[in-house]
């Protein structure tokens, strides 16, 4: 019974959030990203990524989890980061809005979901390749579906800590809403370069 309790109370707290976040990203529609990808690469089945924005933003879609796929997404987040520009902000979105793709994503990472490494033994080889870059932000997008898993899956990202002080997490039902949040990153960029 008090397990219930707990649990309305989560989800009625996560529908406020979710209408907070719909609300400010509608009001520039100017700041979207390109909406067809410039790049589509399948990773592996159940992982594609997709690069919007002249390959200034990249999506990283998941439509099964088990532990060979989020090595091979940890892999590739490593991968990129890699050869991400140090002028720019690396600005992703990570697709889980498919059904029980958010819950499983979180168990299998023991609940931490604010990881960029992904798998929490990555974490390591992720901070040396931040450590050349000087000044590196991001911002990351986490997608969630608007289905019983989604808000459940959005709450757990929620209890997560972020072990990158210079990574900025937000959460999204809307992939137009993470869009948004992910080209005013963007925007900031070119104004801060005079661009």
């Amino acid at each position: 019974m008090l397990r219930f309790y707990l649990y309305h109370v989560t989800i009625h707290q996560i529908n406020f959030e979710h209408t907070v976040n719909s609300t400010i990203y509608d009001e520039d529609k100017r700041l979207m990203a390109d909406s067809e990808p410039i790049e589509i690469k399948n990773v592996m089945k159940g992982l594609d990524l997709y690069w919007y924005s002249d390959g200034r933003i990249v999506k990283y879609v998941i439509s099964a989890v088990n532990a060979t796929l989020l090595d091979t997404w940890s892999q590739a987040v490593i991968d990129v980061l890699k050869e991400w520009p140090d002028s720019q902000p690396y600005l992703a979105l990570h697709d889980l809005s498919d059904r029980g793709v958010s819950m499983s994503y979180a168990a299998q990472v023991k609940f931490n979901m604010l990881n960029l490494a992904i798998r929490p033994d990555a974490i390591e080889r992720v901070q040396q390749i931040l450590d050349e870059k000087q000044e590196f932000n991001a911002r990351v997008a986490l997608l969630f579906n608007s289905y019983h898993s989604g808000y459940v899956g959005q709450f757990m990202a929620r209890q997560g800590r972020n072990p990158l002080p210079s990574v900025h997490y937000d959460m999204f039902y809307e992939e137009a809403g993470a869009f948004q949040w992910l080209s005013e990153g963007l925007r900031e960029s070119n104004e801060e370069n005079g661009g």
